[in-house]
């Protein structure tokens, strides 16, 4: 499973990559190619497709910076592979009975789903206030979070076969 959901990040970041680099190019595009003389001192259509061209290529630099954490991760050995740390997929469940799947990054690309077997992973930052809540803790832990409670029912990383969890006892 972990193989497949980096391979569907991958896919995702590359994929977001080639839009963004589309979207600068037309937004150079168009600064170069509007009236190159002002017509008004308030004059901001070249402006404002600069500006845009600067959002878009950070948003590629990001992305560009994800896909080698991703090539690091996989590289990396895992120290201690029961508990939370960069590079792990987290399941939750949360007490209203919601589940939720993560795949721990350092920084870069947060928030960016990738979907596998019909199953939702996404991008969370160790620097974001629920990773880092999620950081170092264990299966079965458990953390509040604006007032809910969230419990760690598994953790996957790409050296195990075997899946730690939860226990529900009925």
């Amino acid at each position: 499973m972990w193989n497949e959901v980096i391979a569907a990040f991958k896919k995702e970041l590359t994929a977001k990559m080639g839009q963004l680099q589309q979207h600068v190019e037309s937004a150079v595009d168009a600064a170069i190619h509007s009236q190159s003389k002002m017509e008004s001192r308030y004059d901001t259509y070249r402006e404002d497709f600069s500006k845009e061209a600067a959002i878009a290529d950070g948003y590629r630099t990001n992305y560009e910076i994800a896909l080698r954490e991703l090539g690091e991760i996989e590289t990396k050995p895992v120290a201690d592979q029961t508990k939370v740390d960069i590079g792990a997929i987290v399941k939750l469940h949360y007490q209203n009975g919601h589940e939720a799947n993560f795949f721990l990054i350092r920084e870069s690309a947060a928030g960016l789903e990738a979907e596998v077997d019909e199953v939702t992973y996404t991008m969370l930052s160790t620097e974001a206030r629920l990773g880092e809540m999620l950081h170092g803790l264990s299966v079965g832990n458990a953390i509040s979070l604006n007032g809910h409670t969230i419990t760690i029912a598994e953790i996957h990383y790409k050296e195990q076969d075997d899946v730690q969890e939860t226990t529900d006892s009925a």
